[in-house]
């Protein structure tokens, strides 16, 4: 059986019926169409639930993370951001709404945020990283590493950028005071007399001050990544390599007296250990004294005073006249076969014995040195009996 077709007034009612649905659908306010007994579901009331947790959950995220979200137009105010924001700005939520970045930026930073802004919404494609300087409401400026990322709306259209920020001023400020460091440290290395240089644990040179590279006849670039061996003997370089694993396995440091095979130099070798962060030794630090003129001067004195021993050494023997060596606290230390002679001819003509003659002369040399009384000395005879007797 055919079914009825439907009357003009019923095809307008049914148009009606689907206008006002619609209409309905619009304005949110339906959640399902029953069509022929068939309930369709639309979800509305699901989908704003899924809406609204997903919300919750994304700014529980932002909420609770320490960096920085943000959202700004295209002219650079803000439009949407986190807690963290505010922190690291110093403004309430209710003060930075609608804020230009220029606010709390100098113009030379400010130029900087363009420049990222402007190569972002050109290319397209996000930058992972720009450190800025800005100023917080109290006028202190903090250093922030930031992400930029366009946003688009549903056609496509560039609206604004979206990023992340941290608080990098305590990571700036220790680089700062590192570079600091390091620049007095170089001006220190390269001031000094001495040699200077770094080498890991396979002997590699990492770093050499002028001085030492000055014996070498080459730049710091040439020497970079070379080994000790390269310039030194194998024996050399095997006794080097020992002294710098000892510094690894110990972590301390060492000095020892070095001959240069290079040069004939004299050297004072000072290792010493580098830690890392983490306090590992990374690298070891030579300073190597030269100390060849002060070597030399040694050698030198030890020749004239052997000399001079021999030049004594005859005196003493050869010359006919008694002879008497103090200490300069006059203290007899050396008589010579002479003085010993004269003791043992006159001790019996002088009724003395050889040690009390002895003793007699030295007293009275002692007494003319403090006096500086350089007149002749005079014995007389003794007037004990028993040195007669004997």
């Amino acid at each position: 059986m055919r079914s009825k077709k439907p009357t003009y007034q019923e095809l307008k009612a049914k148009l009606a019926e689907a206008e006002e649905i619609i209409a309905a659908l619009r304005r949110e306010e339906v959640d399902a169409v029953v069509v022929n007994h068939h309930v369709v579901l639309l979800r509305l009331k699901d989908a704003e639930e899924a809406l609204r947790e997903s919300e919750k959950r994304y700014r529980t995220i932002l909420k609770s993370i320490e960096e920085s979200y943000y959202e700004v137009d295209l002219a650079g105010n803000l439009t949407f951001f986190n807690d963290s924001t505010c922190g690291i700005l110093g403004y309430t939520r209710d003060e930075l709404v609608g804020i230009n970045n220029r606010q709390f930026m100098d113009q030379e930073n400010a130029e900087k945020v363009y420049q990222t802004f402007n190569k972002v919404y050109t290319t397209g494609k996000p930058v992972k990283a720009s450190d800025w300087e800005i100023m917080r409401k109290d006028g202190t400026r903090r250093f922030v590493e930031t992400s930029v990322s366009l946003i688009k709306d549903a056609g496509g259209q560039p609206t604004g950028f979206r990023g992340i920020g941290r608080d990098i001023t305590e990571r700036k400020q220790a680089e700062e005071t590192l570079r600091e460091s390091e620049e007095r440290y170089r001006s220190l290395v390269e001031s000094t007399e001495d040699s200077i240089y770094l080498v890991d644990r396979e002997c590699r040179y990492l770093f050499m001050n002028i001085k030492h590279l000055l014996r070498f006849s080459l730049t710091l670039d040439e020497v970079t990544g070379r080994s000790y061996g390269e310039f030194h003997s194998k024996k050399e370089t095997n006794e080097f390599a020992k002294r710098v694993n000892e510094v690894f396995e110990t972590a301390r440091s060492l000095s020892y007296e070095y001959k240069s095979e290079r040069d004939g130099g004299y050297y004072i070798r000072t290792l010493s250990p580098v830690k890392g962060a983490d306090g590992e030794i990374i690298t070891v630090t030579v300073d190597s004294k030269d100390i060849t003129e002060r070597k030399q001067a040694e050698a030198a004195r030890l020749k004239a005073e052997k000399h001079f021993r021999k030049v004594i050494e005859n005196i003493f023997k050869f010359v006919p006249e008694g002879l008497l060596a103090f200490t300069e606290r006059l203290e007899l230390f050396r008589t010579n076969k002479a003085f010993q002679g004269i003791v043992k001819k006159y001790s019996a003509k002088l009724h003395y014995t050889g040690e009390e003659l002895t003793e007699i002369l030295i007293e009275q040399v002692k007494n003319r040195i403090v006096n500086k009384d350089y007149s002749e000395i005079r014995i007389s005879k003794s007037n004990n009996e028993e040195a007669k007797d004997r």
